[in-house]
Order: C-alpha cells, then structure tokens, then sequence
C-alpha cells in the first residue's frame, strides 16, 4: 500500500497505483492500516469522482472486503540463537512457529508427509483403475435391464420351438 486516504488509500503494485475506497462499515478498518501492508481488497470497481485523476476505484463496504496477504517480502534469514522466530535460545527453528510458540499449518507444512510424484501417480492409477470399473459395472448393469426389458416386450424366445 502507497499512500493513506480520509475515505481509502492508494495501492502500488509495482506496474500501477490503483484507488480503494472503504465505505460503510468497511471504513472503520481505515484506522488499523498502515502504509506498507500488503492487503487483498474485494470490491466493486466503479468509476472515480470528478476531480480523481485514477478513472476508476474499487469501493468496498464489507469490512471482510479488506484481508491482510502477510509480508510480501519475507523474514531475513536465521544467523543464529538471537535472531531465531521461535525464540529458541538453542538456535532451532520451528517451522511454523512464532515468538509466542503457536504454530501456523500450511501447504508447504514439512510436518505433512511428502508423498512425492511416486505417490501422485499411484493415487491417479487407483483412480483410473476405480472410474474404469465402475464404468464396466455399470454398462453391464445398464445391458441387462435392456436385454430384460425387451424380453418383457417380445415375450418368451420362440428359438426352441422351431
């Protein structure tokens, strides 16, 4: 975030500087953002006022509309025991964990097991393994209330009696 507005703030992306207007209940979160946040806003985008040089502006008015990203740069490097994250005075750092000791999962979690591509490519087999059955399950079933159907409307077979 660029620049802080009376009515919103102005977002650099790096390639435009771009207008969020906080309306409703969504402006009384203008106090808790500060020049630098990486922020996600959703919105309406609408034509900007008279005397806005941006033509357009994106208004929100749910205060849910304006969500911290986190840090868009990322924390330096661990030199040693002092500049751990954990605040482990052994230097270990925990992934995942803060100065206050919680843990925060995520997709790149190295707690979750690593199947790698082996065990990809075994999941989508069984898959494909699964679907090819019951597909051949089911044109059998779908073959036989046919079969039984019309033997229904024809009556019994007359070859045996020829």
């Amino acid at each position: 975030m660029a620049e802080i507005a009376s009515d919103g703030f102005h977002v650099d992306d790096g390639t435009a500087v771009g207008r969020v207007v906080l309306r409703g209940a969504a402006l009384e979160q203008l106090p808790l953002i500060e020049t630098g946040d990486a922020l996600n806003a959703i919105g309406i985008v609408e034509a900007a006022g008279g005397a806005d040089p941006i033509g357009y502006v994106v208004a929100v008015a749910d205060p849910a509309g304006i969500v911290r990203v986190g840090d868009p740069v990322g924390d330096a490097p661990s030199t040693g025991p002092a500049d751990t994250p954990s605040g482990d005075p052994a230097g270990i750092d925990t992934p995942g964990a803060d100065a206050s000791g919680h843990r925060a999962g995520g997709i790149l979690d190295p707690t979750l097991p690593d199947i790698g591509i082996a065990g990809i490519l075994l999941v989508a087999l069984a898959s494909l393994a699964v679907t090819l059955l019951r597909r051949r399950r089911m044109r059998q079933h779908l073959s036989a209330r046919v079969a039984q159907r019309l033997s229904d409307l024809v009556g019994p077979s007359r070859v045996g009696s020829r």
